[in-house]
């Protein structure tokens, strides 16, 4: 439908794009450094990023199937689960909360394997959190993370699981990139 919105908005679009495109093909590479920059808007502090990989032992707690309906293993069941997070020599370095929706039957019901779920998990690590999202059975089984609190705020990257279970545990590495 065309109205008025829908036209500022395209018109306001097509503008912004433009305005973005221009100074992408006329700028010289390198033409824009500190002088044209506000004092103390940018610095390294700001621009810098770490990078770091923890690895993690999750320890399942407690552990629940959600059977909604239809009964039996089908789509929009959940299982909802908490593990105490653990370090390589099994000290208690925080705790992993979770839920997953399957998505189609098998991802976690009495067909393990066969379907696939979509997952959410928050690390709460001593530093901060860690927030997950990821499917499995779908795709590589590799999670993204979407961001966090504490030491993790506006933190990016993966986790990967690992082989599962290692000593009653299931073993995630994450790899993250975080604002300094």
């Amino acid at each position: 439908m065309l109205s008025y919105s829908n036209v500022m908005s395209t018109l306001a679009l097509f503008v912004a794009l433009g305005g973005a495109s221009y100074a992408a093909v006329t700028l010289p590479p390198n033409s824009v450094g500190s002088r044209q920059v506000r004092n103390g808007s940018l610095g390294q502090r700001k621009l810098a990023r770490r990078h770091q990989t923890i690895e993690v032992f999750n320890k399942p707690t407690s552990a629940r199937v959600v059977d909604n309906s239809p009964a039996g293993d089908s789509q929009g069941d959940m299982l909802v689960s908490v593990s105490d997070a653990l370090d390589r020599s099994g000290h208690r370095v925080g705790q992993n909360q979770g839920y997953c929706v399957e998505v189609k039957p098998g991802g976690f019901g009495a067909q393990l394997g066969t379907g696939s779920a979509t997952c959410t998990e928050v690390f709460a690590l001593g530093r901060g959190e860690i927030h997950v999202v990821g499917t499995t059975g779908a795709g590589s089984g590799v999670g993204v993370v979407v961001g966090g609190t504490g030491a993790y705020a506006g933190a990016t990257g993966t986790v990967t699981p690992g082989k599962r279970p290692v000593n009653g545990t299931f073993a995630d590495t994450l790899r993250i990139t975080v604002p300094r």
